[in-house]
């Protein structure tokens, strides 16, 4: 079962002893969600969280664009067996206060299907316990305090799979992928060579 994408109004103020718990098999999270008046932020998921940007109206710019947020000004916990980011899509997960990784205690075999996802963390303070993978991208953590990196947690980047991605001109032998600085889903943007995967941490 999926948790259902939503845009709710941030807020930088939190209620105390306020939590949001979701538990599921598979939580995805698509384009922009914002959470209000949340002390504590709990996505637990036996199997998978994917994270996913979308096409959303940017409120500010009163403009469309590629958006991949997960936002809460209260601590937020993500418990599951794998996180990564979907192909292509740039998200990022970002809390006022601290941000942790779990691992549900489930071992999954098969490989993640994906490519050139770009993940980002800011936090206060970044606690990594979990499996975190973007293959073929990058991940940057991003801590105003400190970062910790437990015994037996993952950080990939490694390609896990071959994944189909873009459109192939074959009458001129070229590749192209996504353009998402148009508001539409074109494929213009020529790839000449795959982007250098990266993991990189700040704290």
């Amino acid at each position: 079962e999926n948790s259902s994408s939503q845009y709710l109004t941030a807020s930088s103020q939190t209620s105390p002893d306020a939590a949001l718990t979701i538990n599921a098999g598979t939580i995805d999270i698509t384009g922009e969600v914002k959470t209000q008046n949340i002390e504590t932020l709990n996505l637990n998921a036996l199997g998978y969280i994917r994270l996913s940007d979308a096409l959303t109206t940017i409120t500010t710019a009163g403009q469309e664009g590629w958006r991949g947020l997960l936002y809460s000004a209260g601590k937020m916990t993500l418990t599951a067996a794998r996180i990564y980011t979907t192909t292509d899509s740039a998200f990022e997960l970002r809390s006022d206060q601290d941000i942790t990784f779990l691992k549900s205690g489930v071992t999954l075999t098969d490989a993640i299907y994906s490519a050139l996802g770009e993940l980002t963390v800011s936090a206060q303070n970044i606690y990594h316990f979990g499996d975190i993978a973007a293959p073929y991208g990058t991940i940057s953590l991003n801590a105003r305090e400190r970062v910790f990196l437990a015994d037996g947690s993952v950080l990939s980047v490694a390609g896990e799979t071959s994944v189909f991605y873009g459109e192939y001109d074959s009458e001129n032998g070229k590749w192209y992928g996504m353009d998402k600085s148009q508001p539409n889903i074109t494929y213009t943007e020529q790839i000449e060579s795959l982007p250098e995967k990266q993991i990189t941490i700040t704290g």
